[in-house]
Parts: structure tokens; sequence; C-alpha cells
């Protein structure tokens, strides 16, 4: 069946109000895949329409492409599951669940080996609560991607990520959201399209910690670009207009390859407002603290200083990552923390 936002299939659809699902730690979805995740396989799990209900202790290994995908669902609990989709493929890239038009969702108890995004909120995704996970290789958690299509508005509202454990953490984690006029590539096809906007706002990070990131840690960037896209991308045009309100990041600790702990690319024409890291602690294996914050575009910065500008292009720090999709758009980006 398709998955519309993400013009993708999935295995298993599940809806319906109060249902109660327990694995008891055995029970798993085994995608038994393991050479291929390109687009058009399969989802493991879609919930649709799920209401009042709460899925514990199950597993999931080898999915054929994301793992799980919740879309039009309002309070659901997903509580202790665990995710391998690390496999033997040449792409080990498999996000493992993201949210689409549904609200207070918890993700609790996760722990997930995979190499993309451990989870991404898609459009209309509000009071969301991710605590409590443990993730390794891969990525981190992100934002979007929204504000893709004609003649919407989204909206990703009320987040609160708290006690997650990063190992050998990749930074590749991203939001997109586009507002106004801005250009799309898909596929090495580029279109121009106009949307109503979207925003991101009133979110809260706190007690983050990290063995080894590759990168800096927090990261706002303007556009997305990914291996074989043409055109530059650039945060300075004045369509992007993306504005980022009300981010939270208290007590982020650990392992660093990077001397940046930020890079921020806020959008020229409708800055950030009101962004807070505090209590941050990121040092390179030799001691050495991480102490650089790239900005740019910003109202308000709360207890950080800016060090210097933040590269201007592609990405806010100019990593490619493996991808079969090929496209360009603002994002908001909170690299593996």
């Amino acid at each position: 069946m398709p998955v519309k936002y993400q013009n993708q299939t999935t295995a298993f659809i599940l809806g319906g109000n109060n249902v109660r699902i327990n694995g008891h730690g055995s029970g798993t979805f085994d995608g038994n895949a393991n050479k291929s995740n390109y687009p058009g396989r399969p989802h493991a799990l879609t919930l649709n329409g799920s209401t009042n209900s709460v899925i514990k202790r199950i597993s999931f290994i080898r999915s054929k492409m994301w793992t799980l995908s919740v879309i039009y669902s309002h309070k659901v609990e997903l509580d202790s599951i665990f995710v391998n989709n690390t496999g033997n493929r040449a792409q080990s890239c498999e996000l493992h669940w993201q949210s689409f038009r549904s609200s207070h969702i918890k993700f609790n108890n996760w722990t997930v080996y995979n190499g993309d995004d451990r989870v991404s909120l898609k459009a209309d995704s509000t009071d969301i609560s991710i605590t409590n996970c443990e993730f390794y290789n891969g990525l981190g958690i992100a934002i979007g991607s929204i504000g893709k299509y004609t003649d919407q508005f989204e909206t990703i509202e009320r987040l609160t990520v708290e006690n997650i454990s990063y190992h050998t953490t990749r930074p590749c984690t991203r939001s997109t959201l586009r507002l106004g006029r801005t250009t799309r590539t898909v596929t090495r096809q580029t279109e121009e399209v106009v949307v109503l906007g979207a925003n991101a706002s009133n979110m809260t990070f706190q007690n983050l910690t990290s063995d080894n990131i590759h990168g800096g840690a927090l990261t706002i960037s303007q556009c997305t670009r990914f291996s074989g896209a043409p055109g530059e991308g650039n945060a300075s045009r004045a369509h992007v207009m993306f504005q980022i309100i009300d981010i939270k990041i208290n007590g982020l600790e650990g392992i660093t390859q990077s001397s940046n702990v930020a890079s921020l690319q806020c959008s020229a024409v409708a800055p950030c407002i009101d962004i807070g890291v505090y209590d941050v602690d990121l040092r390179f294996a030799n001691g050495t603290e991480a102490t650089g914050y790239l900005c740019g575009n910003f109202n308000d910065v709360e207890d950080f200083e800016c060090t210097e500008e933040p590269r201007i292009g592609g990405s806010a720090i100019g990593v490619e990552h493996c991808s079969s999709f090929d496209y360009c758009c603002p994002k908001i980006a909170w690299y593996a923390c």
C-alpha cells in the first residue's frame, strides 16, 4: 500500500482504537533484507489511524526500507523497541521511525542500530516525546522534511527529547523545511514549486551524551544536498524563509571529532529566534574542549557565543550523505547529538 507523503510502500498496516500489542521481548518483524534499501521497497510497519494504543517489547530487524511509519495517529505509546538494520547491504541507511500528521506520540526505551536517521518528524507532528534511547552508528534525530508540497502549510511543534545516548554517530541528522518559492531536485530533474509554508518551534533537548560524534553536534541548515544533485543550494537566497523559534538544548556531553559544537545557518530573511544551548561539555579524546559555534542570521541566542559564520551552500557543514534521492531544500538539522 502506498505511503503518500514519502511516495513509498508498506508491508503491514495497523490501525484502531485501544490497541494493545506486547511482543514480550521475542515478537519480531524480520524484513529479511541484507542487500538493498532502495525507494519502493516497503516499510516494515505503518500505524495508520491508531489512537489510544500501546505497542511494546517488539523487535525489527533487516527492514527492506524504513522500519516504522506513524501516520494520522494520536495518543500512541511505543515502548521498549529494538531495531537492527545494519545487515550486509551496500547502503546501510535505514531510518527507523517517522511520524506524519500525528500527535501525542511517545517513543521510549528504544535501542537502534542503523545507518540513517533514528527518527524523522514529518509534517504536522506535534506533542512528540523521545526518551531513554540508545542509538548506535548512523545518524541522529531529524526534524523534517516538511513544506515540500504545493498548497499546504505544515508544522512541527512541541517536541521533547530527553536522556539519549549516541554511540559512534555520524553528523547527518537532517530536517528539511521549505517556505515560499523554492527549487526541488528529484532524480536529477529540477522543478520550481510554490508552497504555503512551514515552521518548527517549541523543542527541548535534555541530557544528551555521545561517545564518538563525527561532526558538529547541533546543526541548522537551509539546504540539504545529496551526492549527484545539480545546482548549488544557498541559504542566502531570498526565497528561503524558514524560521526556527524556541529551541533549547540543555545538557550535551561526550567525545567528539569536531572542534565545532554547532553549525547554525538560519534564513537570511527569517532569522532564528530564541535559540539556547546550555551546559555543553564536548571534548576530543585527548581532552581538548570543542568550542566552535558557527552562526548565521540570528536574532537571539542564549548561553553561547558565535565564533564565526557557517559555510554558505548545500549544507551547514558541507555533508554529503548516501541516498538514492537528490534534492535541495532548507532544513533544521540537529546533528547526532
